[in-house]
């Protein structure tokens, strides 16, 4: 029942990734012994980082590229200099 209620407040402001992830993230959190604020802190970066990432993924769908490339497809070589 509490987990239920704990649930439905991070629904409501719209903390997906806390609530998905609390339970393993209190785990980690009591065997590393962090204190509150560095669980906080931890916990919310991790939020952040994840609202994040959808706004990038979210505003590249929006882009309506042909194809996503990301840096690792690159061609480095290309184009190469001509020596004169």
């Amino acid at each position: 029942m509490p987990n239920q209620i704990l649930e439905e407040k991070l629904d409501y402001l719209k903390l997906g990734y806390i609530k998905e992830n609390y339970n393993q993230l209190t785990s980690i959190a009591a065997k590393k012994k962090l204190s509150h604020i560095d669980f906080l802190d931890n916990i919310i970066s991790d939020e952040v980082e994840a609202k994040k990432d959808k706004a990038s993924i979210r505003r590249i769908k929006q882009a309506r590229f042909p194809y996503i490339k990301t840096l690792d497809a690159f061609d480095w070589t290309h184009p190469k200099k001509n020596k004169s």
